[in-house]
C-alpha cells in the first residue's frame, strides 16, 4: 500500500516551483532528523495565472513530478502569493471576549473589511495573530483568497492527490521569522514586503513592480536598438546599477597593470583586450586548487607585439606556472570572441543600466520606506532581512538594497542540508516550507474550502445495471402475486371508511380541547409578559458593555425600544447578541453621531486618562420583543 508523499507547490506567475521535503537520522542527540531538498523541478508559466490554462499547467507539471520521481500518491501542500488582486492579507482589532462571541464578531468584522475594500467573491480565514491584554483586545489576521482559485483547485482533489494545505506566502514565511524580522518576496510580477513583529506577521506591502518590468525595459532597449540575437535574461544578469554620484566613472575607468587587481572587468578598443586577473578573487580561488573563475575573470590581449594563445601560456609569461588548468576548455582561445557569450559590450552594459534605474531605484526606495517604517513602530532596528523572489537573482539589485539598508540580506534557506548538486536550492524555500511538518494545524489553511473531486459516472453505470437485474428479477415474483393485492386492496377500501369516520369524530373533539387550550395560555402570556416587562430592566443593566451608553428607553406594547451610542459596530453587534436570551431582538437603525462634541461611554475621575477606545462614535436604537422568557432572580 502506497503512502501519501507530502510535495509542496509554489504558485507564481512566472514558474511554478514543485518540491519534496526528505527526513534523514534519528531523533537522538547524536544523530538528530535533519531536512534535505528531495526531489524539485521548476515549470515555467507561459500564461496568464489563475486561468483554465493556468490550471492545466499546473495539472500537467503536477503528472510529470509524479512520473519523474516515480511517486504514486500525493499530497499537496499548496502556498499562494500576496497580490491584493486575488489574495489578501488584513488586519481587525476585536475585544477579549468568549471563542463563541469572537466567531461571531470576527465574521463581522471581516464581512465590513472586505465591503470597504472591495474584496468579493472571496473566502476568508483568520488566526489570533497576537494578544494585548493592556488593551484587552486581540489582533486577528484575517486572510482572504478568490473563491474561484479555491473552485479551481478542486480538481486536484482525487483518488491519487489530496489537498493538505492551501495558504498564503507570508503565513507560511512565519515559520522562519523569530522577533523583528523582514521577508522581501522579489516576484516576476511584483515585489512584496513580508513585516514581522515578535514573529508574528504584522503588515504586508505589495509594490507594483516586479522582474517582468525590469526584463522588459531591457527587452525594449534591445529591440529598439535592433539587438534581437542578444538574450535579455542573460545579459541582464551582468547590468550593474548606474551610479549617479560616480557617474561614467563607474564604466570607464584608466586601468593599468599596475592597478588591475582593484577592478574584475576592463576592455579598451585603442589598445585591445588585455587579461587581467582580479587579484582579490585570485588569492580566494587559489586556496581551493579551482580555475574555473578564469572562464568569467579574465581577458585575452593581441598586441603587434606579443600575442597570447592559450592560458597556459599566460599563466607562463606571469610566472603562474603553479596553477593546475583545464587546458581542454580553453584550446585555441585567439581573442574576446570566443567568451563572449559571457561577456557584453560595457558600453551595451551601461545603457541597459540607465535603461532600467528609474523602476530599480524606484522598487529600493518603497523598500527602503517600508522597512524605515516598521522599524518605526517596533521601535528597534529589524534583527534580519531574508529575500527570495526571481529579482533575488540579480546580484547588483540585492546588493544595492543591502548598501541602502545597511543590513545584509539572507536568502529563506530552511533546509540543514543543501543539495550539493545545484546552488539555486533556495528557490524551492517556500515550497519546502509549506510541506513541512504536515500533521501541523493553521486556522488560515484554506484546504477545507475544497470539496471531494469524485467522478460519479462509473458508480451510476454500476447501480443502474444493478437495478435493472434486480427489476427483472422482482417483475417475476410480482406476476405472481397481483391477484392476492387486489383482494387485499377491497378490503383496505371498506377498513379506511371506518377510520375516516373516527377520525372525523375525533378531530371535532380535538377542536374543542384546542381552544380551551388556546385561551389558557394566552391567559399564562400575559401574566408572563407583564413580569418579563420587569425582568427586562434589571437585566438590562449588567449585560450592556463599557463601549454602550443607553440613553433613552420605552415600553409600548410589550415592545421595550432600547436608544443609545456607541463607541463601535462590534459593540452593538456583541451587546445584542446578549439579549437574545431574553427576548426577539432587531437592531433597528446605527447612524454616525452628527454632534461634533466628544463624549465617552465610562467616566473617570481623570478624564484625560480614558481611552479613545471609549470615544462615542454612533447612535443606535434596538427593539426588544416578548419572546416568552423567563428570568431567574
Amino acid at each position: 500500500m502506497f503512502k501519501f508523499k507530502e510535495v509542496g507547490i509554489d504558485l507564481g506567475s512566472n514558474s511554478i516551483k514543485i518540491a519534496r521535503i526528505d527526513k534523514t537520522g534519528s531523533t537522538s542527540s547524536l544523530n538528530p532528523i535533519l531536512s534535505q531538498l528531495k526531489d524539485y523541478k521548476t515549470y515555467p508559466v507561459n500564461c496568464e495565472p489563475y486561468t483554465a490554462e493556468y490550471y492545466q499547467l499546473l495539472k500537467s507539471c503536477i503528472k510529470d513530478f509524479s512520473k519523474t520521481y516515480k511517486l504514486f500518491k500525493l499530497s499537496l501542500n499548496i502556498t499562494i502569493p500576496v497580490d491584493n488582486v486575488h489574495s489578501h492579507i488584513n488586519f481587525i482589532d476585536m475585544p477579549i471576549v468568549s471563542e463563541k462571541l469572537l466567531g461571531k464578531g470576527v465574521e463581522l468584522e471581516a464581512e465590513q473589511k472586505m465591503a470597504m475594500e472591495g474584496i468579493t467573491d472571496s473566502h476568508f480565514t483568520w488566526k489570533i495573530s497576537k494578544e494585548d491584554t493592556g488593551l484587552e483586545e486581540y489582533r486577528i489576521l484575517l486572510a482572504n483568497l478568490e473563491k474561484d482559485i479555491v473552485k479551481a483547485l478542486t480538481q486536484f482533489k482525487t483518488i491519487k492527490w489530496r489537498i493538505n494545505r492551501v495558504m498564503l506566502q507570508p503565513v507560511v514565511l512565519e515559520r522562519i521569522a523569530e522577533s523583528n524580522d523582514i521577508v522581501l518576496d522579489m516576484g516576476h510580477s511584483s515585489t512584496r514586503v513580508y513585516l514581522y513583529a515578535d514573529g508574528k506577521l504584522a503588515q504586508v506591502e505589495v509594490i507594483d513592480i516586479g522582474g517582468k518590468d525590469v526584463l522588459n525595459d531591457v527587452k525594449n532597449y534591445l529591440e529598439e536598438n535592433s539587438m534581437e540575437d542578444i538574450s535579455a535574461e542573460d545579459i541582464l544578469k551582468q547590468v550593474p546599477m548606474y551610479n549617479e554620484t560616480l557617474g561614467d566613472d563607474v564604466f570607464d575607468r584608466d586601468l593599468d597593470k599596475e592597478n588591475f587587481a582593484d577592478y574584475d572587468l576592463f576592455e579598451d578598443d585603442n589598445e585591445g583586450d588585455v587579461l587581467f586577473l582580479d587579484e582579490s578573487h585570485y588569492e580566494e580561488e587559489t586556496n581551493d586548487d579551482d580555475i574555473e573563475y578564469l572562464e568569467k575573470e579574465m581577458f585575452i590581449e593581441k598586441n603587434e607585439d606579443e600575442e597570447v594563445e592559450s592560458i597556459n601560456e599566460f599563466l607562463e609569461n606571469n610566472d603562474l606556472q603553479d596553477i593546475e588548468t583545464k587546458d581542454e576548455n580553453f584550446e585555441d582561445v585567439k581573442d574576446l570572441e570566443d567568451i563572449e557569450d559571457e561577456t557584453y559590450d560595457p558600453e551595451l552594459i551601461k545603457e541597459l543600466s540607465l535603461a532600467i534605474d528609474g523602476k530599480v531605484k524606484r522598487i529600493i526606495e518603497e523598500v527602503k520606506g517600508i522597512v524605515r517604517m516598521f522599524e518605526l513602530q517596533v521601535g528597534s532596528s529589524a534583527d534580519s532581512i531574508f529575500y527570495v523572489g526571481q529579482l533575488s537573482n540579480l546580484t547588483f539589485f540585492k546588493e544595492s538594497i543591502e548598501a541602502e539598508l545597511e543590513l545584509e540580506l539572507k536568502p529563506v534557506d530552511i533546509l540543514d542540508i543543501n543539495n550539493e548538486q545545484d546552488d539555486n536550492v533556495t528557490l524551492y524555500s517556500l515550497a519546502s516550507l509549506v510541506s513541512m511538518d504536515a500533521e501541523l494545524k493553521d486556522d488560515t489553511n484554506f484546504a477545507k474550502f475544497i470539496k471531494a473531486n469524485i467522478d460519479y459516472s462509473s458508480i451510476i453505470v454500476i447501480a443502474l445495471a444493478l437495478s435493472l437485474s434486480v427489476g427483472f428479477t422482482f417483475k417475476v415474483i410480482d406476476d405472481k402475486y397481483t391477484e392476492r393485492i387486489s383482494e387485499l386492496n377491497a378490503i383496505e377500501a371498506e377498513q379506511s371508511q371506518t377510520i375516516f369516520n373516527l377520525q372525523r369524530d375525533i378531530d371535532v373533539a380535538q377542536e374543542s380541547i384546542d381552544k380551551s387550550n388556546d385561551f389558557i395560555q394566552k391567559m399564562d402570556m400575559l401574566k408572563a409578559q407583564k413580569k418579563w416587562l420587569s425582568d427586562i430592566l434589571y437585566v438590562i443593566p449588567e449585560r450592556t458593555p463599557l463601549t454602550i451608553v443607553i440613553k433613552d428607553l420605552s415600553i409600548e406594547d410589550g415592545t421595550i425600544t432600547l436608544g443609545g451610542y456607541s463607541s463601535d459596530y462590534s459593540s452593538i453587534g456583541f451587546f445584542a447578541n446578549k439579549l437574545e436570551d431574553i427576548a426577539e431582538v432587531s437592531i433597528d437603525s446605527i447612524e454616525e453621531r452628527d454632534n461634533p462634541e466628544v463624549i465617552y461611554s465610562v467616566t473617570m475621575d481623570n478624564p484625560e486618562l480614558i481611552s479613545d477606545k471609549y470615544i462615542v462614535k454612533h447612535s443606535f436604537q434596538i427593539t426588544l420583543k416578548y419572546e416568552d422568557t423567563f428570568l431567574e432572580h
